[in-house]
């Protein structure tokens, strides 16, 4: 995917050099902004790293457990900042707008967001998980690499879907860049995705 976004390693970087040259978003907006963008980068690295773990394991004769918690790992944190990333693109959009009755999803409407928050709350509450058996049969961790994708008990993200979750990311971080040229950008893709109240 760093492939399709070429500024994706950029994106906090550009951020400041375009602060310095088109003014800068007054706080919160420009905290969310930080916030948002160092987890955009990091979702894109952590990917990278997931997919390259994941395909060593997949190409070992003899897989063993450290390679399987390693990528299971780089997979896990993706998740987590990818999440945390859509979180902020409510957080921002509802500071724009004024209106807090913006949403990533609404309850069980399997999208990806809501999907991806299943899985994150999986990993966020991993000690309720376990004891309340909400793992595998003889499993010790709530998310799980299937070949399908990411998984969990009640649900799962596909590897087709994390490549659409980086989109999504790239998509708001392209537009909060620089903020001088934002405001149309951010209004075409709150127009274009689902983040409705």
């Amino acid at each position: 995917m760093s492939e399709y976004h070429s500024q994706s390693r950029f994106w906090l970087s550009n951020h400041f050099l375009n602060c310095v040259g088109s003014g800068r978003y007054k706080l919160p907006l420009g905290a969310f902004v930080v916030a948002f963008l160092r987890r955009a980068e990091a979702s894109f690295r952590l990917h990278k790293l997931a997919r390259d773990a994941t395909y060593e394991l997949l190409g070992l004769r003899q897989p063993s457990p450290s390679h399987y918690g390693i990528a299971l790992m780089q997979w896990e944190g993706f998740l987590t900042q990818s999440y945390q990333g859509i979180a902020l693109i409510v957080q921002i959009i509802q500071d724009l707008s004024r209106d807090s009755s913006y949403r990533a999803f609404r309850p069980n409407d399997g999208s990806i967001e809501q999907r991806l928050n299943l899985l994150y709350n999986s990993l966020k509450h991993v000690e309720k998980r376990i004891a309340a058996g909400q793992t595998l049969p003889g499993a010790i961790t709530p998310v799980w690499l299937s070949s399908t994708g990411l998984e969990c008990t009640d649900g799962v993200l596909t590897y087709d879907e994390t490549a659409e979750v980086l989109q999504i990311l790239a998509d708001w971080a392209d537009a909060l860049v620089n903020p001088r040229e934002s405001p149309v950008k951010i209004r075409e893709l709150v127009d274009s995705l689902h983040f409705a109240p």
